[in-house]
């Protein structure tokens, strides 16, 4: 990813920008930071493009050796757990991922 800061427009702004090796996700309403790495960072702004689940497990292929499979859980994985999934809830009911998470569970 060549994108060192970005927005990502949900329920409300979240702002994620590069700083050193990690990158900071940042609520400017609840006053919250949290760390995640490189590739937390890619999916958080594939997700911010609007790209699909098999879209943005394709990009991350094309940029680290894994299967299709393995990447797809580990993006649901990241999505899943990450602490602002319901503030950009918005983005992946736009995207049908939230079809793939919690409580929907692939129920398409």
């Amino acid at each position: 990813m060549l994108v060192d800061k970005f927005v990502i427009h949900g329920k409300k702004d979240i702002y994620i920008e590069k700083l050193n090796d990690n990158y900071v996700l940042y609520d400017p309403i609840a006053l919250e930071y949290h760390n995640i790495n490189e590739i937390g960072a890619n999916i958080l702004y594939y997700l911010s493009q609007n790209l699909s689940l098999p879209m943005i497990v394709q990009t991350l292929q094309e940029s680290y050796e894994v299967d299709y499979e393995e990447c797809k859980a580990a993006v649901l994985e990241f999505l899943e757990e990450i602490p602002i999934r319901y503030i950009i809830y918005h983005n992946l009911i736009q995207t049908d991922i939230y079809l793939e998470l919690p409580p929907f569970l692939g129920g398409k």
